[in-house]
């Protein structure tokens, strides 16, 4: 019965020990899988214009830019889904036409290449993407100011040579650290058939539904605000479904159940149950039993007599 105390005890502690593994690397994999900041209903709009210089007085802009230039970009969070997020979008050009479009987004391997949402609350030093290959790291993260408003933010700058059809280009970009959304990029580009010409884009944050936004940002970092007037954070919709703490898998529940189960089941059949029965009394031996020495029916001579047989054999 001591041993299987002990064994239920050893299954026991070993189910424990167990538990407390898959709790870590859950907790190690939340740590290191990317999840999104926003919520759905969470709106953003955008100024975008272009800027195009040329040392060649005969070169001709792209008609492209010019229709581009001084638009303006619609953002709507439809689905929050872990690190999975799905925007609609709606460009307006100047000319008046509106072209729609849905981008989902994945910030946890960045396989979609979008420039407009990333990882929440990832810090200087950490992959742009947690879980993508060979991603750059963010280079640092900075407090932008805005009108009476103040925002950390993480920057990334990204020198790229050897496209196709590319001499090169240089991306600028800050993203908001709290939601991940993007606030502000700067993207340079010089064609190989244009080698004369460069053409810069800018992309502003102009609107927020999740902290005040004013349509002039800092073109240099500054100082964070004191205690108490940072924005607040953002706060889900009654109609979002997302959230950034994935929680436990429900595998894992499912593991940590079985396990629970079986300890219980040990214990039922291992532990002893109630107080033990008493055993049944030995039958007595048929043969006389040796009266005890202080027995008073015990003859007198008798301690001698065995002390004289004990004297007899000894050598």
């Amino acid at each position: 019965m001591a041993m299987n105390k002990m064994f239920a005890a050893f299954a026991s502690l070993s189910a424990c020990f167990l538990i407390v593994l898959m709790l870590g690397a859950i907790g190690a994999q939340a740590q290191t899988q990317g999840v999104s900041g926003l919520n759905v209903g969470d709106r953003f709009s955008y100024s975008n214009t272009y800027t195009v210089t040329s040392t060649n007085p005969s070169d001709i802009v792209p008609s492209t830019y010019i229709s581009q230039n001084d638009s303006t970009l619609q953002v709507t969070v439809q689905n929050v889904t872990g690190s999975t997020i799905t925007l609609l979008e709606v460009w307006t050009y100047n000319n008046g036409s509106q072209i729609p479009m849905v981008e989902n987004i994945d910030v946890d391997t960045g396989v979609t290449g979008s420039v407009m949402a990333y990882d929440a609350n990832l810090t200087a030093g950490q992959p742009l993407f947690p879980s993508g290959t060979n991603m750059p790291a963010i280079n640092d993260s900075v407090y932008r100011s805005y009108e009476n408003n103040f925002r950390l933010t993480n920057h990334i700058e990204l020198n790229s040579t050897g496209i196709s059809n590319m001499v090169y280009s240089d991306m600028d970009l800050y993203f908001d650290q709290q939601t991940g959304i993007c606030v502000e990029y700067y993207l340079t580009q010089v064609y190989s058939d244009a080698p004369n010409q460069v053409i810069t884009q800018h992309f502003l944050l102009t609107y927020s539904s999740v902290w005040q936004v004013s349509s002039e940002s800092s073109s240099e970092p500054t100082m964070p605000p004191q205690t108490g007037t940072l924005a607040p954070t953002a706060t889900p919709t009654s109609s979002g479904s997302s959230t950034s703490n994935p929680g436990i898998p429900t595998d894992l529940i499912i593991i940590i159940a079985i396990v629970v189960a079986a300890i219980v089941v040990a214990g039922f059949f291992l532990l002893p149950k109630g107080k033990s029965k008493p055993q049944p009394e030995q039958p007595k031996s048929a043969e006389p039993q040796t009266p005890a020495a202080d027995d008073e029916e015990w003859p007198e001579e008798a301690p001698e007599k065995e002390k004289s047989e004990e004297d007899s054999y000894s050598i």
